[in-house]
């Protein structure tokens, strides 16, 4: 039997207290809304910060692993792939939208995902240079795979399979018309449907080589996008890791009565950086007021003569206001 089972045994099978469907809405899947018509899920993918609100961080050069749960109704086979891109806007302010298409002219390059088993999937790319990167995630059911992985079942029981070889043939015909190697595919569509010997007839079928090129044209017009966009900022190798040191520049300088300025507290770099630090962290500067602020050695009530001592006069200005 086929792996597309016939119109009358659907028929027969219907419960004799249901009338069945006529044939036309039955097949009928124009009208079907078009999430219905898209069968395989795709969820639970991983990395992703909080439902892709935040970008995940990666260094240039680094590989991105990405898995998913990928499903669907049913036995056929799927197929998916992991779409990424560069791109030059700030991502982090600007989300993008699922496109309707991955277009090469917009930076979309596609790798294959592979079923890892229990079905989890897994893919990879490798970001660029400094900047943003994005990826999402494409799955469809392949159905010149379902069939051949149907064939050669049927192949191995020693099933007569000469109905199954014109649906393939059937098949690859219109695979040919999205393929580069329309040609090729056609000609084993020829071989399928011939009068040829049955044997010759299976070994093309279960051609390897004819598997890949009908599958590259697998039909995605019903694929399921993920339903985001997910991120990646690509920042410099210090941002992965890093010793910091936290200094207080107006304790930074030569007389102890006053405070320092930053050129005197520059002096101190080369100290912090014999230690081993890397990054030289300084507490927020910011004018202070003449209300309500706290003294020296954070005394509840500040002297008069305080102000000099403050972060303000860091940058060389009294204190306003």
């Amino acid at each position: 039997m086929s792996e597309t089972t016939s119109e009358s045994t659907r028929a027969a099978r219907t419960p004799r207290t249901r009338k069945p469907r006529p044939r036309a809405a039955a097949r009928d899947d124009a009208t079907l809304p078009d999430r219905l018509a898209r069968r395989v899920v795709v969820e639970h993918v991983k990395p992703e910060i909080d439902a892709g609100r935040f970008p995940i961080k990666r260094t240039p050069g680094d590989r991105v692993h990405v898995t998913a749960a990928i499903h669907a109704d049913g036995h056929d086979v799927l197929a998916a792939s992991l779409w990424y891109r560069h791109v030059d806007h700030d991502c982090e302010t600007v989300p993008t939208a699922v496109p309707a298409t991955f277009d090469a002219a917009a930076g979309w390059q596609e790798a294959v995902m592979v079923p890892l088993g229990n079905d989890e999937w897994s893919g990879s790319f490798t970001v660029g240079g400094l900047g943003f990167a994005e990826y999402t995630i494409e799955a469809w059911v392949d159905a010149f795979a379902s069939w051949r992985r149907g064939l050669a079942a049927k192949v191995h029981a020693g099933m007569d399979v000469s109905s199954e070889l014109l649906e393939g043939a059937a098949l690859l015909r219109d695979a040919a018309t999205r393929s580069q190697r329309g040609d090729f595919l056609r000609e084993r569509a020829a071989i399928l449907e011939s009068d040829a010997d049955g044997r010759d007839r299976e070994l093309a079928a279960l051609d390897p080589l004819l598997a890949d090129a009908a599958s590259a044209a697998a039909d995605r017009s019903r694929a399921t996008q993920y339903d985001r966009v997910l991120r990646v900022l690509v920042d410099r190798e210090r941002a992965r890791y890093g010793s910091w040191y936290e200094m207080f520049p107006r304790s930074a300088g030569p007389d102890r009565n006053r405070s320092a300025t930053f050129r005197e507290a520059e002096s101190a770099l080369p100290r912090i950086a014999a230690m081993g630090f890397d990054v030289l962290y300084l507490p927020p500067i910011h004018p202070i007021g003449r209300t309500h602020r706290k003294g020296r050695n954070n005394a509840l009530v500040a002297a008069p003569d305080d102000d000099e001592r403050s972060l303000a006069s860091i940058v060389g200005r009294r204190p306003e206001g």
